[in-house]
């Protein structure tokens, strides 16, 4: 069955919103495909989901991206050249960045079909509900306030082998980050803002997975109307993105995430139960 252009509409929606909060974007649309009666999506549409919310989500944080760059640039020259201190906060992020950008395109490439299986309705409720004792667990944990000055090596690694993990469908990357940036004694808003950092490469191989995806179909099914309906999918994951960064940014500066632990295990329950019947 194909999907329609309000359905359509909700899916971007919905999955550009729940990318950024520690729900599983994936499991998301893997109910909201079994709700629409559609086997599997289109990876045409599928790619403009992920267009829609990787602008979003560079359009965001372009200022902090551009910062970061500029600072780790400037503290490059010669001492005797500059005309102020880098600023070391930015510098450290790119660095905690860049080392944790390198295990997750390399689990990425090696594992992403692997982690695609994982897109069955129960494996995916399974996950769900295990991400949200992790969550639920974090109010638990002593309240940390370390930044990039504080975080070594290994931390970069870990952010960057949790990241490409939290692309399980049931699993969130954004809660999987977090989390163990938490137990590491990382500020919590901090660790949403590497989340966020971390998920543009992320999402960019994806979407490189869903154009390889749509060359091997054959463009099949793909005809205008059809395009229109994926760039209507795609709008609808840019506004979603939009709103799940903004309300995630100033909702976790007040509470944290471990209220999000009810919601998973709602959602989980009502997705083993549509798996039932």
């Amino acid at each position: 069955m194909d999907i329609k252009w309000l359905e359509s509409l909700l899916l971007g929606l919905i999955s550009g919103a729940t990318e950024f909060m520690p729900v599983s974007s994936s499991s998301h649309e893997a109910l909201l495909l079994r709700m629409f009666g559609v086997a599997q999506l289109h990876p045409l549409m599928s790619l403009a989901i992920h267009i829609g919310v990787i602008v979003a989500l560079f359009l965001s944080t372009s200022d902090q991206l551009t910062r970061m760059q500029r600072e780790y640039r400037y503290a490059k020259l010669p001492k005797r050249r500059r005309k102020r201190v880098p600023d070391r906060q930015a510098i450290l992020d790119m660095a905690l960045i860049n080392g944790a950008i390198i295990p997750t395109l390399m689990i990425m490439a090696l594992c992403y079909n692997i982690i695609r299986t994982a897109s069955k309705l129960h494996i995916a409720a399974f996950l769900l509900f295990v991400n949200g004792i992790l969550l639920y667990l974090l109010q638990y944990l002593p309240r940390g306030n370390k930044d990039s000055r504080h975080m070594s090596k290994f931390d970069s690694l870990l952010l960057g082998i949790v990241a490409a993990i939290g692309s399980i469908p049931g699993f969130s990357r954004i809660g999987l980050v977090c989390t163990v940036a938490n137990v590491r004694g990382a500020d919590t808003y901090q660790a949403y803002k590497w989340a966020l950092y971390l998920s543009i490469p992320l999402i960019a191989v994806v979407g490189c997975f869903d154009v390889v995806g749509l060359f091997m179909t054959g463009f099949d099914g793909v005809g205008f109307l059809y395009v229109l309906q994926c760039i209507l999918c795609g709008a609808g994951a840019y506004f979603g993105a939009v709103f799940g960064i903004k309300f995630m940014c100033s909702f976790t500066l007040r509470n944290g995430l471990s209220s999000f632990s009810y919601y998973c295990w709602g959602a989980a329950l009502f997705m083993f139960i549509l798996y039932l019947i």
